[in-house]
């Protein structure tokens, strides 16, 4: 489990982009989703980031906050997101998922 520190700016960018991933996955039929698609699909299930979005919303804009995320999300999330186009946001937390695996090694 790695601890990303995330304005939330950056949780948002992330939410937004594995939302628009999670509806894409959603429509694809359980037994042709990839292996990645189906455990990005799980975590997103069990995190419930989007229940999370309006705590951040009163989040102090200025500070940066804790993330638990498992490696093996940061990893596909940084794979997927560095083949897309992102707005600013998500791609500030794609900055720090980087920087988040970089530090791993």
């Amino acid at each position: 489990m790695l601890k990303i520190r995330l304005f939330p700016h950056e949780f948002f960018g992330l939410v937004s982009y594995l939302k628009t991933q999670i509806d894409l996955i959603e429509e694809v039929p359980l037994l042709q989703r990839s292996i990645q698609d189906q455990v990005l699909l799980e975590y997103w299930q069990k995190a419930r980031l989007l229940n999370r979005v309006p705590s951040w919303r009163t989040r102090n804009p200025r500070q940066s906050y804790l993330l638990p995320i498992p490696v093996s999300i940061v990893r596909i999330a940084h794979q997927d997101m560095q083949r897309a186009e992102l707005h600013t946001f998500a791609q500030a937390a794609l900055t720090k998922l980087d920087q988040a695996l970089i530090n791993l090694f």
